[in-house]
């Protein structure tokens, strides 16, 4: 399957880094390719690792962790605590972003 008519869920920190442009210009790139997004922006601690885990069973194709390396980790942890989960996508926000710099991930929307 491709990315069309993929469901996407979305867990945004909205204060990782200052990337929001390459957040806008992914979502965009998405949409153009026919993915459906929701998109879920934390508030505190623990935030994404519980809608991680309720995705699981759902109608989501792929969960992504749009953030820094916190976000990404407690995202994982969510989708770790239940089986079947689906699969993740890391779209790095953050400062540093080593897990995306050591996994070799584009900086682009494309990639």
């Amino acid at each position: 399957m491709g990315a069309t008519n993929r469901n996407l869920l979305v867990i945004r920190n909205p204060t990782a880094g200052r990337r929001g442009g390459l957040f806008a210009r992914t979502l965009d790139r998405l949409t153009t390719l026919g993915c459906r997004t929701e998109v879920r922006e934390t508030a505190a601690r623990g935030d994404a690792e519980a809608w991680a885990r309720d995705s699981v069973g759902s109608a989501y194709d792929v969960v992504v962790a749009a953030g820094g390396d916190g976000t990404v980790a407690e995202v994982i942890n969510g989708l770790m605590a239940v089986a079947g989960a689906p699969p993740l996508a890391v779209l790095p926000l953050g400062t540093a972003n080593v897990l995306a710099i050591e996994i070799g991930l584009p900086a682009h929307p494309e990639g």
